[in-house]
């Protein structure tokens, strides 16, 4: 008895701490033309977002790492969102292959950065 109420007070601490659209899902056929719809907006800019410039980890500093991460994430985003639009085999995956360059050069250089402060 004593674990069902726990079990019950726990849920509804659970949801009282969700965000109000969490707890009515609007229908799917609705999700889905909002979901074009965005689409369409998106795929209206014909440019693919440019590669952000990725700091030398062995002399950049804290912000600018953070910077660069906040650069990296946000190309990602955008080139993601635009890959979708993209009806080019090719292109696509020359944007894919540009995708995860990026990544591993930011990654390459993150490292590069955090190895000055191991040695310390």
């Amino acid at each position: 008895m004593k674990t069902k109420y726990l079990a019950i007070l726990a849920a509804v601490f659970f949801m009282g701490s969700l965000p109000l659209h969490a707890h009515s899902p609007q229908p799917q056929s609705q999700q889905q033309s909002q979901q074009q719809s965005q689409q369409q907006q998106s795929c209206s800019i014909d440019t693919t977002p440019e590669s952000p410039q990725i700091p030398d980890g062995n002399v950049a500093g804290f912000m600018q790492m953070a910077q660069a991460r906040l650069a990296v994430v946000d190309y990602i985003e955008q080139t993601k969102k635009h890959l979708h639009c993209v009806k080019n085999n090719y292109r696509h995956d020359l944007l894919v292959t540009r995708l995860h360059r990026v990544a591993r050069e930011f990654n390459r250089e993150l490292k590069t950065y955090k190895s000055k402060f191991e040695n310390s």
